[in-house]
């Protein structure tokens, strides 16, 4: 009987959660379904660890992508699936992959067991699926968790603000930001570039805090990320048309905006600077290692996402048979 682990964040109590988690144990029911919550931060690696560890097939993240994200670091090295109930504000991975926000659909998809094969991205050890930088985009991934954070708040982030969150997050960290001058060494592909961010993205997939598209072209199963930065400028003007541009997904033609795709890179900074990923806080250092790990996490996906990368790959062979057919 395939073993399923269910972890769950309940935050600040459990009685609130209560009809959720029972809701969800009901329409998971059949299954080897165990539950655990956790009581703090890295408990849901841990527990996520020790379930694949113990034979655990699939472990579930109910949450947002932070709560994936502590799950998905507890299975690296193992052979478990990532499985994901969304809960959070953003949603981002789910959203990209396609997996409902409704119940009954997220718990049928678990019953399914449609898997797919995603990269990971390593920062100095710890691992990230959506997308994570430093700089400004930090600041904003910042401001979201305070808003997330303030109980009198907490209403009106839930129903009034919805995933508009890091749009509100991004006006604000405008706002209040201050201007550094900070300039870091960017290596990779064999070449050293100096340069003065306002930020620098990784990505693993094309949108990052639900509306900001900053990798247009990013894919999560390709042996890449995509790097996006931003020259550092003074005005909050121009910082403020730079992320409309960004929400356009047209940014990448300004002048000030560089991208391409890389394999590994590093990240040396002149004093200590916070790395977000999955819109956590992820370590903080002045030198930041990353590196794409390719296939190295299965993730439950709607069987519709998986009968399209079969099509990619149909197509893909179809265009490089008759290639073949030419060079023999």
């Amino acid at each position: 009987m395939i073993m399923i682990k269910v972890v769950f964040n309940p935050e600040s109590g459990k009685s609130k959660y209560r009809p959720l988690i029972e809701r969800i144990m009901k329409e998971l029911s059949g299954l080897s379904v165990d539950l655990e919550y956790t009581y703090g931060p890295g408990h849901a690696t841990d527990i996520a660890r020790s379930a694949a560890r113990n034979g655990a097939d699939t472990v579930i993240a109910i949450g947002g992508d932070g709560t994936v994200n502590e799950v998905l670091n507890g299975l690296t090295g193992t052979k478990a699936s990532l499985g994901i109930i969304p809960a959070g504000t953003a949603n981002d991975l789910a959203r990209h992959l396609g997996i409902p926000r409704n119940l009954t659909a997220s718990c049928n998809l678990i019953r399914s067991s449609f898997t797919t094969i995603l990269d990971t991205i390593e920062v100095n050890g710890r691992r990230f699926l959506t997308a994570g930088g430093v700089g400004f985009a930090c600041d904003v991934a910042q401001k979201a968790k305070r808003l997330k954070r303030e109980s009198l708040r907490k209403i009106a982030v839930r129903n009034l603000l919805g995933g508009k969150l890091y749009v509100i997050a991004a006006l604000l960290a405008i706002a209040t930001r201050k201007h550094v001058v900070q300039p870091v060494e960017i290596l990779t592909g064999g070449r050293s570039v100096i340069f003065d961010p306002l930020w620098i993205m990784i990505s693993n997939q094309p949108r990052v805090g639900r509306f900001f598209l900053m990798s247009p072209e990013a894919e999560n199963d390709d042996g890449y990320f995509d790097v996006c930065m931003t020259k550092n400028t003074r005005s909050r003007l121009k910082i403020l048309s730079t992320t409309i541009r960004v929400i356009a997904g047209t940014h990448e033609k300004l002048p000030d905006v560089s991208a391409f795709r890389a394999e590994v890179m590093t990240i040396r900074t002149s004093r200590p600077m916070p790395f977000f990923g999955d819109g956590e806080l992820l370590c903080e250092s002045s030198e930041f290692k990353l590196r794409v790990i390719p296939a190295s996490i299965r993730v439950l996906v709607p069987s519709a996402r998986v009968d399209t990368i079969h099509d990619q790959l149909s197509a893909a062979r179809t265009l490089i048979r008759p290639a073949l057919e030419i060079r023999s």
